[in-house]
């Protein structure tokens, strides 16, 4: 195994087409070390090989796991997950595993419409939350055909991190709306809309 990491290090993805490997771009500038990169997926499952290009601006790694559903597991919790405020990750199976093991790459980013009844607009929810914990959140109300994560601005001392929820049927975001505007979430209370974003209906209130 040892070999096996020190081979991958020089060689990137061409050494570990063996393994369920996946692709990270966008790592923080603090990550210096492979070490560190390993640290950040161990959780995940057992880790065969890790390879960080650490010249590379942004840096970029492949990290190669011993079992596939550790490896689908990565794409699936770490894609777009912000790292001590830096990101978010892009996590996706590489290209040479996702021919060999049939792994599916992370989906493309999807946008939402923000005037559809059927989307429901969070506002103000806690910085660290990922797509799964506003799933979590949610899907009591109904069923979550979409997440988009939004990020508040960086020129913020304190970003009000935000996301856009598509639900199947518009009784499903309206019964959501009811339920969550106002819910107070780590002392934060958060802000629930359908169809539009509060200032939009406040400007438009205003004419």
């Amino acid at each position: 195994r040892r070999e096996r990491r020190e081979r991958g290090r020089r060689g990137g993805e061409k050494m570990v087409e063996n393994l369920p490997t996946v692709f990270v771009g966008n790592i923080p500038r603090h990550v210096k070390r492979t070490e560190d990169v390993e640290q950040m997926f161990a959780h995940l499952g057992k880790i065969g090989h890790c390879s960080l290009l650490a010249r590379r601006t942004p840096r970029i790694a492949f990290v190669g796991f011993e079992e596939v559903a550790a490896a689908q597991k990565a794409v699936d919790e770490m894609h777009g997950k912000m790292v001590d405020g830096e990101g978010p990750l892009q996590v996706e199976i590489s290209h040479q595993s996702e021919k060999a093991h049939d792994l599916r790459r992370a989906p493309a980013g999807v946008k939402l419409d923000k005037a559809s009844d059927k989307v429901l607009f969070l506002d103000n929810i806690p910085g660290r939350w990922r797509e799964a914990d506003v799933r979590e959140l949610c899907e009591p109300y109904g069923a979550v055909q979409a997440v988009q994560m939004k990020r508040g601005r960086r020129r913020t001392r304190r970003p009000r991190p935000s996301c856009l929820v598509e639900y199947a049927e518009e009784a499903e975001a309206a019964k959501a709306q009811a339920a969550l505007d106002g819910k107070e979430i780590n002392d934060r209370p958060v802000t629930a809309t359908v169809g539009e974003r509060p200032r939009e209906r406040d400007r438009d209130r205003d004419q």
